[in-house]
């Protein structure tokens, strides 16, 4: 066996007796860099982004065609011979289950030959929307072991945190976008900038009645603010003269529907994430947004919560969830296609009339609880954490998930995923052996002669290492997300 050119990990191992201990530049590396490390290695990305710079000029033509003809002409047959995974069904995508660790072509014509009991009519021209299904902002090459810096505060990976609200104030406005150019040169979203902002009453639109010169009723849409005041009381003497009136001007709702008080704020949290994280920033947005009533409706913060007024966590689907229809919008929109990384939502409620902190303590210790029960119910596969020493202190949990996943991948294609090829990686790792040329390929020339030699049971530390990068690569990666390097080194 050759040695490779390159390394066979992205991160060195260490010589000695703790091979996936973290160097200082890995001991600083945050949720972000090592949720893409481990993203660059799930099949399904690498074959999605092959696919997309592959993509064949005909797939750009027919997306501008009607949706039912493009499978009725001559190029269908031209269409059979592309990847299945160009297309879709029902919103989700077309094809086998991805499998460890490559995605093999299929041609879409071989695919409906064996799955008659697809509906033609049914099949869409996927839309390549990285960031419903994987949650990063665009396509980054998976052979890049890094991702393009970005400033403090800013993320590729925003979308996984980004605040899913409605607030009570009608008149309330979201902060701007952060901007920053990808790789591939497109516009995207990274964070948020600025402070939160109040919409003007003109904002607001909606149907306005006039009564013109013949006394008719004429009805027109325009702002609102523009509407002539409306009368709703009026006094006729005998005559018929006009001698008392009240005319009402338009005033445009403060109150959001469904909220109790102008100061609530309800937001969508995903168990399938870091609930911390996802806090962290929804509690950045209710300061915002408590610090925007305080300065225009004088708002005073009670020191406590009256009694009975309690944060409140619901799922977007039963009835109290109702009335909250711009988060239900919202979450609708990411159900378009499967988001590989976010399924298990809830909806919180808070008051920012009272101290944030201890809302959002609630908040966070009720999201825990839940998804604690759902991970021991199968729903919510949260990934065991397999704790071999703190950040700073001998073997790291995520170094040794990783490693050992990007080690598999390089295996010869027959022991990929195999118990020999299990048994080979433990054994060039951990074994000292001189005559072990996958051990030089793991090691180097120079050195190698400290690997750890730890002997028995080296394969099962190797297959539950193994077990967990899967995960992590697959989709649970979304755990990592917004974690500084302080919260993993806590969290190891």
């Amino acid at each position: 066996m050759d040695a490779p050119s390159e390394p066979l990990t992205s991160l060195p191992l260490v010589q000695g007796n703790y091979p996936f201990a973290l160097s200082d530049d890995e001991r600083r590396m945050t949720g972000d860099e090592w949720a893409w490390r481990f993203l660059r290695l799930n099949p399904c990305y690498r074959r999605d982004y092959e696919l997309l710079q592959e993509q064949p000029t005909l797939l750009r033509e027919l997306r501008r065609r009607h949706p039912s003809r493009w499978k009725e002409d001559a190029t269908f047959d031209q269409i059979k011979e592309l990847d299945v995974r160009y297309f879709s069904l029902n919103a989700s995508v077309l094809g086998p289950p991805c499998k460890w660790p490559d995605v093999a072509p299929v041609p879409l014509g071989r695919y409906l030959a064996s799955h008659p009991e697809i509906e033609l009519d049914k099949l869409t021209i996927r839309d390549f929307d990285s960031v419903l299904l994987y949650g990063i902002a665009d396509w980054f090459d998976p052979s890049s072991p890094t991702l393009k810096e970005l400033k403090e505060g800013q993320s590729w990976f925003f979308s996984l945190v980004e605040p899913i609200l409605s607030v009570g104030d009608n008149l309330f406005m979201e902060p701007n976008s952060s901007w920053a150019i990808s790789p591939r040169g497109n516009k995207v979203s990274v964070g948020y900038e600025g402070d939160v902002k109040r919409k003007e009453a003109e904002h607001f639109y909606g149907q306005i009645k006039r009564i013109n010169e013949r006394g008719e009723t004429v009805l027109s849409f325009g702002r609102l603010i523009d509407q002539p005041p409306q009368r709703i009381f009026a006094k006729y003497n005998q005559q018929g003269e006009l001698i008392d009136s009240l005319d009402m001007k338009y005033e445009p709702p403060l109150k959001t529907a469904g909220f109790a008080n102008r100061s609530e704020m309800a937001f969508a949290v995903a168990l399938d994430g870091a609930v911390r994280s996802q806090l962290r920033v929804n509690q950045d947005m209710a300061q915002r947004f408590q610090h925007l009533l305080i300065e225009k409706d004088s708002l005073s913060v009670q020191p406590s919560a009256p009694v009975g007024c309690e944060p409140l966590i619901f799922r977007p689907n039963r009835a109290v969830a109702t009335p909250f229809a711009k988060i239900r919008t919202d979450l609708a929109g990411l159900e378009k296609e499967p988001a590989s990384v976010r399924q298990n939502w809830y909806i919180a409620l808070i008051d920012v009339a009272y101290p944030l902190a201890a809302q959002f303590n609630t908040v966070e210790k009720l999201l825990l609880d839940q998804q604690q029960r759902l991970r021991k119910a199968g729903t919510l596969a949260y990934p065991v954490r397999a704790r071999a020493g703190r950040a700073g202190k001998g073997d790291f949990w995520l170094k040794r998930a990783l490693c050992f996943v990007e080690l598999q991948c390089k295996l010869p294609s027959k022991r990929k995923n195999t118990q020999l090829g299990a048994d080979r990686i433990a054994k060039a790792v951990y074994v000292y052996d001189k005559d072990d040329e996958y051990h030089t390929c793991v090691w180097g020339e120079t050195g190698w002669e400290q690997a750890p030699g730890t002997g028995a049971g080296s394969t099962e530390v190797f297959k539950e290492a193994l077990r967990l990068g899967k995960d992590l690569a697959e989709s649970k990666y979304a755990f990592l997300i917004g974690m500084s390097a302080s919260d993993i080194a806590r969290d190891a």
